[in-house]
């Protein structure tokens, strides 16, 4: 059997988020070029060239990635033609950091981008790349969470939150934790510039992208766009 180059390296790119782990394989040349990865520990172990990055300290995949020389990508004052917006730039997540890079390669314009996971972050990135900052509030399952535990008489059940006033407790709390996620979307979208490109992404991009009521785009693999601009050339 002959193996092709593309099979002999295998480069991984793996997000480690606040409760979450996941990886794809990265084929810079291939039409699926982002292939998603059911076992991240033993992709670990057979990978050839690994990129990563983590807003967690404290997962148990950090130890055998440091074990295995793997690229750990850490924010930059200014990296891939993005220039961070915090003084501090250590302080901006590296999620948020690599997602903008990745939008921005991608787009080349005034971009606003909306990350929909544990938290819900907004970062505004200008078309010659100065970061402008953001927001950070609960994402929509952690408000959700938030209320639950901290009231008596409030209860939920499994429903798909909608645009709509609630006649029940748990229509209530889901819609209300989603069109405050919408609200804060809709006046961040009050401080750029019109013709800004609009990206959802993150787990419940998706859905956030369904309630509001404008033109976006749906980013799935937005950081591990992101990530592979740090892949070298023999990926």
């Amino acid at each position: 059997m002959v193996i092709t180059n593309q099979e002999q390296h295998q480069t991984l790119l793996i997000d480690i988020g606040n409760t979450n782990a996941k990886g794809v394989w990265f084929h810079k040349s291939a039409q699926q070029k982002f292939q998603p990865v059911q076992d991240l520990e033993s992709a670990i172990d057979s990978a050839q060239c690994i990129y990563y990055c983590s807003v967690s300290t404290t997962h148990p995949l950090l130890k055998k990635l440091d074990t295995q020389r793997a690229n750990q990508i850490i924010t930059q004052p200014e990296s891939k033609g993005v220039l961070c917006g915090y003084a501090e730039f250590q302080n901006l997540g590296v999620d948020r950091w690599v997602a903008v890079l990745g939008a921005h390669r991608k787009y080349q314009t005034n971009i606003l981008v909306i990350d929909c996971g544990t938290a819900t972050t907004i970062d505004y990135v200008t078309a010659s790349g100065l970061h402008e900052g953001g927001w950070i509030l609960p994402g929509i399952t952690t408000m959700r969470e938030s209320l639950l535990q901290n009231t008596d008489r409030i209860f939920d059940e499994v429903i798909q939150p909608e645009a709509e006033f609630g006649k029940n407790t748990p229509n209530a709390l889901r819609n209300g934790c989603a069109m405050a996620t919408v609200g804060a979307i809709h006046q961040a979208i009050q401080h750029i510039p019109d013709g800004s490109k609009i990206i959802f992404t993150g787990g419940d991009g998706a859905l956030m992208q369904s309630l509001c009521q404008f033109e976006s785009d749906l980013m799935m693999d937005l950081v591990f766009e992101g990530l592979s601009l740090f892949v070298q050339n023999d990926a």
